[in-house]
């Protein structure tokens, strides 16, 4: 079943409070968002409190439950929270939970990790999936990558790589109403599906136990996983499965999304610095900072031109001393300047 989304300008909420997986969680779903859909978008935080207040649901064309610790959720959002978006859902509105969210979509959560408060089997509010998310794959250690995996998520059109640490499984049943969307390969068990889609009164909600909202460039600092993602982004490109993912939700995405090279000049100055610069038009987007030092083949931008998204990488190894602000460049425009030796410093 697919949703159509026509507000003019969109906003997407994400959840921004004690239990979520990280302080940069905003930031990530902002720059996978501005990569795949068509329309004008805000991507903003959203507290517990300001849930329970139930404000914000007559704006919100999405509300996001991200990666985290479903129980803290459950601590947050308990009785108030939880009827507050289960009335917004009824009425039309759409959720979207990744990891720790696809968790706490179900009636209850079956989770066994490492450390001495798990498992945890409990029973949860929203109930939107009416059967048992469980987890994790594979051993899992908090706070950490130990465990994490890139998986190739089967859906009806095709083959997606995803990024997966900690995130349940939906066991598949037919006496289960709801949408299967994607599944795990089979080397993970069989029957067991990572996507799920369910007809909540007139609105809809996706569970997702992999994050279609990373790709590869957010796990530069990750060389294995980084090289296994990025190699499956040549074929598909970045960001394919979150575009499956928004389209069900009823998004506009854009029509084709590649993570192909050769979308910059590379030159030397006197001082031996290495200057990055554009040779299409388009919207950069950082993802290094001056002082970094960084290795050929690094992803250092991204940029957007005709609807494609392309990622900018390092021909070589150094410090960057200078990296351009988000935002419009132009042909010719300096994306970066890379300094082979010395320290790191601010150039002008």
């Amino acid at each position: 079943m697919i949703f159509l989304v026509l507000w003019a300008v969109q906003t997407i909420r994400v959840y921004d409070d004690r239990g979520q997986w990280s302080a940069s969680t905003i930031g990530l779903w902002q720059r996978a968002c501005k990569c795949v859909l068509v329309n004008p978008i805000t991507v903003t935080g959203i507290t517990a409190d300001e849930i329970k207040a139930g404000e914000w649901k007559i704006s919100t064309s999405l509300l996001i439950i991200p990666g985290g610790a479903d129980c803290v959720y459950h601590q947050q959002l308990s009785g108030e929270g939880n009827r507050q978006i289960r009335a917004y859902v009824e009425a039309g509105g759409k959720i979207l939970g990744v990891c720790a969210g696809a968790y706490y979509c179900g009636k209850s959560i079956s989770f066994k990790g490492d450390k001495q408060e798990f498992p945890i089997v409990e029973q949860r509010e929203l109930g939107f999936f009416p059967g048992i998310p469980q987890g994790p794959l594979i051993p899992y250690v908090v706070d950490t990558r130990k465990g994490a995996a890139i998986f190739d998520i089967s859906c009806n059109d095709g083959h997606y790589p995803s990024y997966y640490n900690g995130g349940c499984y939906f066991p598949y049943d037919t006496k289960i109403s709801c949408e299967w969307i994607g599944r795990y390969p089979m080397s993970a068990g069989e029957s067991k599906w990572a996507i799920v889609g369910m007809q909540i009164g007139k609105g809809y909600v996706i569970a997702s136990g992999v994050h279609p909202e990373m790709c590869s460039a957010e796990l530069s600092g990750d060389p294995d996983l980084y090289s296994t993602l990025e190699s499956k982004e040549k074929l598909i490109g970045p960001y394919a499965l979150l575009r499956v993912v928004f389209k069900k939700l009823g998004f506009i995405c854009k029509n084709s999304v590649h993570n192909q090279e050769q979308r910059q000049v590379v030159c030397q100055d006197e001082n031996n610095h290495t200057h990055v610069l554009a040779s299409i038009p388009g919207v950069f987007t950082p993802q290094v900072a001056v002082g970094q030092k960084i290795n050929a083949g690094d992803v250092i931008g991204i940029i957007e031109s005709m609807k494609m998204v392309y990622s900018i990488k390092a021909p070589v190894d150094g410090i960057v001393i200078y990296i351009k602000e988000a935002g419009t460049v132009n042909a010719q425009d300096v994306f970066a300047r890379i300094d082979l030796v010395g320290e790191p410093r601010q150039s002008a």
